[in-house]
């Protein structure tokens, strides 16, 4: 996991409408890949703790792939996380 694909994420983070669907999902990613550093995983990893191919993860973190609440929970599993899904009202507070 290259600092290239962090510098990404944070590119399409500072762009995105805080509180959008986009924000949520680079914000999601950016954990995701924070803990693949901590855990020391690539993407080849990644994608062989998921059954799923490498150009996959690929393009889940650059922005093209379907990034569904099914490939969210598959992806935390892969790094050994659960996933928490919250509602907030428009001031920002949890439901």
């Amino acid at each position: 996991m290259s600092n290239k694909t962090l510098a990404a994420l944070q590119e399409r983070l500072a762009i995105a409408e805080s509180g959008s669907h986009e924000h949520a999902a680079v914000t999601f990613l950016i954990d995701i890949h924070t803990r693949m550093l901590a855990l020391g995983l690539t993407h080849v990893e990644l994608a062989q703790r998921m059954g799923t191919s490498r150009s996959y993860i690929t393009q889940l973190f650059g922005g093209k792939g379907n990034l569904s609440m099914l490939t969210m929970g598959r992806l935390a599993d892969a790094v050994g996380c659960t996933l928490r899904v919250q509602l907030e009202d428009a001031q920002g507070s949890a439901l």
